[in-house]
């Protein structure tokens, strides 16, 4: 079951507070709406500018369920989407009531949330799985971040938990702008 950002949000407080730790933004080249009415789903996928020279620009996704796609407009605060050339009006999605599922390309998604996120149902698709280069017993002793139990995935929570799900300050972006332009509401 996909989960809501409030709780996703309320989670990550205990180590990594997105509204102050997200401060920086990042900036949108552009975004792609899409929707599948059979399913009742709403995706919205960006790719978000690195702010690190040679970086690849990421590409972030969020898919919001419980979203119902009409051919006709039932409503004046609907907005509309054209899908395969039928258009197709659909109410805003909110933050607090529309479960969602997100992605992002990034290194910090990958290794801080995608298997959390996956096991929750927050994830769209499966998480990269990752290959230890070197067996555990042939890394440093005073290593920045030792994984003694060679577990394949690096966790985002300071004291060793395994459920902490959360999102990357892309996602934050993609949210933000989301928000500003009233394509989201909370």
């Amino acid at each position: 079951m996909p989960f809501l950002f409030p709780d996703v949000k309320r989670a990550m407080q205990r180590y990594r507070n997105p509204d102050r730790f997200y401060k920086e933004r990042s900036r949108v080249l552009s975004l792609d709406t899409s929707g599948a009415p059979g399913v009742k789903t709403l995706q919205f996928q960006a790719v978000v500018q690195a702010k690190t020279k040679g970086e690849p620009n990421y590409t972030t996704t969020i898919r919001f369920f419980d979203v119902s796609l009409t051919k006709e407009r039932r409503n004046t605060q609907h907005d509309e989407l054209d899908i395969q050339g039928t258009k197709y009006f659909h109410p805003t999605p909110s933050v607090k009531r529309n479960p969602c599922q997100i992605k992002c390309t990034c290194k910090d998604f990958r290794f801080s949330f995608e298997k959390q996120n996956f096991d929750a149902g927050g994830l769209i698709g499966n998480w990269r799985r990752y290959k230890r280069k070197t067996p555990p017993a042939q890394r440093p002793k005073n290593a920045r971040n030792p994984n003694q139990d060679g577990r394949d995935f690096v966790n985002a929570e300071p004291d060793g938990g395994d459920t902490a799900t959360g999102w990357c300050k892309h996602i934050q972006t993609l949210l933000t702008l989301l928000h500003k332009e009233g394509k989201v509401r909370n």
